[in-house]
This record gives C-alpha cells, structure tokens and sequence, in this order.
C-alpha cells in the first residue's frame, strides 16, 4: 500500500538509503539502551550495524565510545569514521582497556554485536553497576557463562536487554526508519565509506560467493540492476 512508502528526502543518494534497514536496526539497539548524555559505551563486533551503532551513539552524546574487532580493515574503517578509542581483541584486554579509562568502574552500556561467544562474554564482563549489556549480534553458538561472571553480574545488577529489528509506523513520525533517513540526509549518519563493493546484477553471485568465502574485505556490497 503506498502509505507504506517513505520518500527519500530530497539530496540523499539511492546507495545511502539503500542502507536504510541496517542503520535502523542500529538505531533501535541505541534507543533500547537508553543512552544518556556523557556516557562510557563499548561495541563488541564491527560490522557495518556496529559502526553505524557507533555513530548513533556518538550524536546522542556518548563520551567515551570503545570500538573492538579482530579484522583490521574493520577498525580502520572506524578510525575513517573518526573515532579514536578503536583496539584489536587479539592485541588487547577489552576489560583492562576500559578499566584503566574508567578508573576500574567499567562501561555504562555495552553491545554485544558480533554474535560469537567471546564478545557476549566480554561485554557482560566491561559493563558497570547497575550498567546495561545491550544483545545485538545474531547468535552462532551456545555461550556457558561461568559462576563468577553471573555472581558479578547479580551484584552489580546488571541489566541484559534485548534488541531486535527495528520499529516502523504507518502513522509515525519519529520512527526507526525516517529518523535514519533524517539522519542520514543531515549528515549526523555518514555511511558512504561503508560500501567497499559495487557490482552490476550480472556479477551478483560471484559478490555473494565472496561474502560466503570472505575472500575479500568487505563491510557493505551493493548490487546494481545494470552497470
């Protein structure tokens, strides 16, 4: 039905809003943060919806924001984006990172955004009292959470949130989906270096392949009807 349909606003370039669906659901995972004005975050996992998240929570205010990966080309995707606090879980302790920056109190909010066992578990242990772990990352295996960890968790009183998708209304105006797109036409979102790939349809399953096999880097890829 085509109240249904969002205009794209004026300005803004089919291959930005052709991410629109991404950058909401990361928006969404910010919003179910409830993130405030000065807070310490960290991202566990940078794929294109945790860089996008990063800049999310940079405009609402964020003051420290962590950014950790093990892929190089992610991080040095995140310092193009301008954040500075950006580190190699293979060359680093997230925890000692964050409590050497935050005089041992840890992370107000921290996101889990990789779906792999060892961020979940990293960000449970980063987070602060009475802090917030924000689940984001499409689960790929089991996680066993030792004893320690949830009697640490309980007395800090840990909050663990849950997030998924993003929000649409017909009859909205503040939605998931247009902020994105207000967003993203003011500038507050920048996503243009997130397409590393662009392909005509033609070569669409030799992109995909690559994906499957990761046989290149690649953060947004983005296939073309023609050439």
């Amino acid at each position: 039905p085509v109240r249904n349909v969002i205009k794209i606003p004026d300005g803004l370039s089919l291959e930005e809003a052709a991410m629109t669906e991404p950058a909401a659901v990361a928006l969404h995972a910010a919003r179910r943060a409830r993130i405030r004005l000065g807070d310490t975050v960290a991202i566990f996992g940078l794929g294109p919806i945790g860089l996008m998240l990063a800049q999310w929570l940079r405009s609402m205010g964020a003051a420290q924001i962590f950014l950790f990966d093990l892929v190089e080309g992610k991080l040095e995707l995140a310092r193009q984006l301008g954040f500075e606090q950006v580190f190699n879980s293979r060359e680093v302790d997230a925890a000692e990172v964050i409590e050497a920056a935050t005089g041992g109190r840890g992370a107000h909010v921290t996101f889990e955004a990789a779906g792999v066992p060892p961020t979940l578990l990293a960000a449970l242990k980063t987070v602060r009292r009475s802090g917030r772990v924000v689940m984001l990352g499409n689960p790929s295996a089991d996680v066993t959470l030792p004893a320690e960890l949830i009697s640490q968790l309980m007395r800090r009183e840990v909050s663990i949130v849950g997030t998924w998708n993003s929000g649409y209304s017909v009859h909205g105006d503040d939605d998931d989906w247009r902020t994105t797109l207000q967003a993203m036409a003011s500038g507050t979102l920048d996503l243009k270096p997130l397409i590393t790939h662009k392909v005509p349809l033609s070569e669409g399953v030799g992109a995909l392949e690559m994906m499957r096999d990761q046989s290149d880097f690649y953060a947004k890829v983005l296939i073309f009807p023609k050439s």
